[in-house]
C-alpha cells in the first residue's frame, strides 16, 4: 500500500463535482484559465460511482484520511449542496455527459440504450479534433448502452466477458487506472478527453486485503480507501507526465 502525495502542480481546470444522491455534495470551481489555455485544453473525466461526500476526510469524516480525493478541493471554492439526476448509474452518467435530464434523453433506468446521434461531451470534443478515450470500471456503463458514442477508444470488458457472478461486474480500480496510464503515454501529443469510470464503491465489496485493517468495521470505507489510493498513484502518474497539461473534472455520480 502507498500513500502518494499529489503534486500541487497538478492545476483543476473544470469543475470538480462530488454528485451523491440524497447526501451533501460538492462542487469544487477552479481559478480562470488564461485565455491562451483554454483553447485545446486536455481534459480528464473521473467519476467515482457511488461515492460519499460524507465519508471524505474533506468534510470531516474522522474514521478514514482520503487525502488524494481531498487535494483536488484546494484552491478552489467548495460548494456543499449538489443534486444528481438520477441516483441510478447509466441515466447518471448519461445526464452528466449530455447535459440533459433524464426524461428529455430517455434514459431513466440501466440496460436502458443511449440512442445513436446523441450529442455528448465525447462527440462535440471529437468534432474538435480531440483523442477521446474512456476506461469503465462497471457493466452499466458496457459500450452496449450506448455511452461510447464519441470516444474513439472505449475500453470496457462488459460486453465479452461472461457474468459468472456480482463480482464481475465490476473491475478494480488499479486495473482501469492502469490501462487509462498506457493510453496517456501514447495519446498526450495532442488535446485528449479521458473519461476514467472506478465502480469499486458499489456493492458487493471486495477490497484488497491490505485495505481492511484500515476501516475494520465498513467495507465501504475500506474500498474508499483503496480507491483514494489508486487515484493518488494515478495523479503521480500525471504529475511526472510534464507534457500532459491536464485540466481534471472529478465528479461522483449516484
Amino acid at each position: 500500500m502507498r500513500w502518494v502525495r499529489s503534486s500541487p502542480s497538478l492545476r483543476i481546470l473544470l469543475p470538480a463535482v462530488f454528485l451523491v444522491c440524497a447526501r451533501p455534495a460538492a462542487l469544487v470551481w477552479p481559478r480562470p484559465l488564461p485565455q491562451e489555455a483554454r483553447a485545446a485544453t486536455p481534459v480528464i473525466l473521473i467519476s467515482v460511482d457511488t461515492l460519499r461526500a460524507d465519508h471524505l476526510s474533506s468534510y470531516g469524516y474522522s474514521r478514514l484520511r482520503t487525502p488524494h480525493i481531498d487535494s483536488l478541493a484546494q484552491g478552489g471554492t467548495v460548494f456543499t449542496e449538489i443534486s444528481c439526476q438520477a441516483p441510478i448509474t447509466l441515466p447518471s452518467h448519461v445526464s452528466l455527459f449530455t447535459s440533459t435530464y433524464p426524461f428529455a434523453n430517455g434514459i431513466r433506468e440501466n440496460a436502458q440504450v443511449l440512442p445513436a446521434g446523441a450529442v455528448t461531451l465525447a462527440t462535440v470534443l471529437a468534432a474538435h479534433g480531440y483523442e477521446t478515450a474512456a476506461f469503465i470500471g462497471g457493466y452499466f456503463l458496457a459500450r452496449r448502452y450506448g455511452l461510447a458514442q464519441g470516444f474513439q477508444t472505449y475500453d470496457s470488458p462488459f460486453d465479452t466477458q461472461a457474468l459468472k457472478g456480482a463480482l464481475d461486474l465490476k473491475r478494480p480500480a488499479a486495473q482501469v487506472l492502469a490501462g487509462a496510464e498506457r493510453w496517456l503515454e501514447k495519446h498526450s501529443g495532442r488535446p485528449f478527453l479521458l473519461f476514467v469510470h472506478l465502480f469499486d464503491l458499489h456493492q458487493p465489496y471486495d477490497p484488497p486485503g491490505d485495505y481492511r485493517a484500515l476501516a475494520p468495521e465498513s467495507e465501504y470505507d475500506q474500498e474508499l480507501a483503496y480507491v483514494d489510493d489508486s487515484l493518488g498513484g494515478f495523479f503521480d502518474f500525471l504529475a511526472r507526465q510534464a507534457k500532459i497539461p491536464t485540466g481534471i473534472s472529478f465528479t461522483a455520480v449516484r
